[in-house]
């Protein structure tokens, strides 16, 4: 049963309020020389942190609860299959990942991203997504995403976000990875990259010095903690299409097999999504409730109305064909 608009309301204030109190006492914690402080600063912060999740599940489980809150089960299958096979061969350790998603609007970007959650969450208790959005405003480059990265990992110390770049990556990715524990995955989503002026400078920038780091960072602390399965991937995507000189060379992620993942240098991955066949309509229907005999014919004009299968306009026309209105 669905959330009135009061219980939900309700809900998004308690949630506002820990979020406030969670991030206060992190920044308590940064700011703490007293280890006894810390340490009950620390159960605080993850006491904090259950309810707040608690909260945050509770809020997406109730918002749909029909048909429309399964679209994302439409295809993606090989997608995750390829996928479940990079996470298997990056091995017991784990390690970090970039995936590159193009014309994400068009062709349902986002229900894959929420599939790929999905997946991950069912294989980790110590799930955290991260989006980053760059939006219209200032610092659309390099340390805008830095920026905006670090404003999850509280503050900083002596670090500022206006200091030294190579120093505050450093600092954050530090405090990226002392959030983490075993068996933790950390999804960061970078939306509307095609609002960067510089795409080809900042995506360089994230492939050959970001990421580098971030993988050694991250193998340096799993090695010392002999920690399991602790992954972190940076998803970029954009409505529109990458340019040219930013993707060519980079292997589809749908085309690689398991034993190949970790013969790829660079860890960076196109994903390659394709129209939505009438079949894969027609199967995900069965969600429905339609009758079998009007499964077919409802694919079939489903299809034909979104020519020929554009994810964005088969979901037009399923919100369409099963709205209340």
């Amino acid at each position: 049963m669905s959330l009135n608009d009061k219980e939900r309301n309700i809900l998004i204030n308690r949630y506002t309020k820990l979020l406030a109190e969670y991030e206060a006492l992190n920044e308590q914690y940064d700011e703490s020389i007293d280890a006894q402080q810390k340490t009950i600063f620390k159960s605080r912060i993850e006491n904090l942190k259950v309810e707040l999740e608690l909260l945050e599940n509770h809020l997406d489980s109730k918002k749909e609860s029909d048909i429309l809150s399964k679209l994302h089960y439409i295809d993606f299958k090989e997608i995750i299959e390829k996928f479940q096979k990079l996470l298997d061969s990056l091995g017991r350790q784990g390690g970090t990942t970039i995936l590159v998603l193009q014309d994400s609007e068009a062709m349902a970007g986002d229900l894959l991203i929420k599939r790929l959650q999905e997946n991950l969450r069912s294989q980790s208790s110590e799930f955290r997504h991260l989006p980053i959005g760059f939006a219209d405003g200032n610092e659309l480059d390099k340390r805008g995403f830095i920026s905006r990265l670090s404003k999850y990992f509280g503050s900083l110390g002596a670090t500022d976000q206006s200091g030294d770049l190579e120093e505050v990556i450093d600092a954050v990715l530090e405090k990226l990875c002392d959030s983490m524990q075993t068996r933790s995955i950390v999804f960061v989503e970078v939306k509307q990259w095609h609002k960067l002026p510089s795409q080809k400078e900042v995506f360089f920038w994230l492939c050959s010095d970001f990421y580098p780091k971030l993988a050694s960072k991250l193998t340096e602390v799993i090695s010392k903690k002999s920690w399991r399965r602790v992954y972190v991937f940076l998803v970029i995507v954009s409505d529109d299409f990458f340019p040219d000189e930013c993707v060519q060379g980079i292997n589809y992620l749908n085309g690689v097999e398991e034993n190949e993942c970790r013969e790829e240098n660079d860890g960076v991955f196109k994903v390659f999504l394709e129209n939505w066949s009438q079949s894969d309509i027609e199967n995900w229907l069965e969600f429905s409730g339609l009758p079998d005999d009007q499964l077919e014919s409802t694919a079939s004009r489903l299809y034909s109305r979104s020519r020929q299968g554009i994810p964005a306009m088969v979901r037009n026309a399923i919100e369409k064909e099963f709205s209340d209105d």
